[in-house]
């Protein structure tokens, strides 16, 4: 008895099917993960920037340190007369966890904080005629569930050190982000973060959309921040070139 061939023409099909699945997968290299947020003051990751790799963009521009650290400024903050500089550490992993430690330093010139830097800062900061230095501290934690999901979480102490009325404060904060399709070129973000926690300051919350290819990323979102005066919402853009 002879018996049919197999897999015939839908089975050779199939195969050829899933061997072009499987090239393009191997083929298809893999893209940097996220090390900052949308409020960099606030948000970050548990990941820092590969040793020798560049990131420049309008949320940070940093250099990776021996896969270890990362060291950067952020640019736009110049413009707006708000000169910084932060550090990045990368800290022992645990389990499925990864975990960083981020050190920054801003100096506030004289109404600075009237260019743009409060919607950042988000305490409603008002320098007009004195300087003021802001250094807050953060600890992040990064886990990935599932492939398709990883969650960030950073406490933030921010310390503001100031002439006359604003003194010199510390401010406690956490932020939550859920990035969906982490690894993939197309991702969506759900953010939350509160200010003052006990004290309450502020709570910021919105969504995003990201585009990373191995050259460059996008994100595009929009933000809600609540606080006693009311609400006000934000559409927010950051660009950068990874090198």
């Amino acid at each position: 008895m002879h018996s049919p061939a197999w897999p015939g023409p839908f089975g050779s099909l199939f195969f050829l099917l899933v061997a072009a699945a499987s090239g393009s997968a191997i083929a298809e290299p893999e893209l940097r993960r996220d090390t900052t947020g949308f409020y960099p003051i606030w948000e970050s990751t548990g990941h820092v920037e590969p040793s020798g790799t560049v990131r420049l963009g309008t949320a940070g521009a940093q250099v990776g340190i021996g896969d270890v650290a990362h060291a950067g400024v952020q640019p736009l903050r110049f413009i707006v007369r708000s000169p910084n500089v932060y550090l990045k550490f990368a800290l022992p992993r645990w389990g499925g966890w990864t975990f960083s430690a981020q050190l920054a330093a801003y100096r506030l010139l004289d109404g600075a904080s009237r260019g743009l830097f409060s919607p950042m800062y988000s305490s409603r900061l008002d320098n007009p005629d004195f300087s003021a230095t802001v250094v807050p501290v953060s600890l992040a934690a990064s886990v990935e569930p599932f492939r398709w999901l990883e969650v960030h979480q950073t406490l933030t102490a921010l310390g503001v050190a100031a002439p006359g009325h604003l003194r010199t404060t510390l401010t406690p904060g956490y932020s939550v982000v859920a990035e969906v399709n982490p690894r993939g070129r197309h991702g969506f973000s759900f953010h939350a973060t509160e200010v003052g926690l006990w004290a309450h300051d502020m709570t910021i919350a919105g969504g995003a959309y990201r585009y990373r290819n191995t050259w460059m990323e996008l994100r595009l979102g929009y933000f809600y921040r609540f606080t006693k005066s009311g609400v006000q919402g934000t559409p927010l853009a950051a660009f950068g070139v990874l090198l």
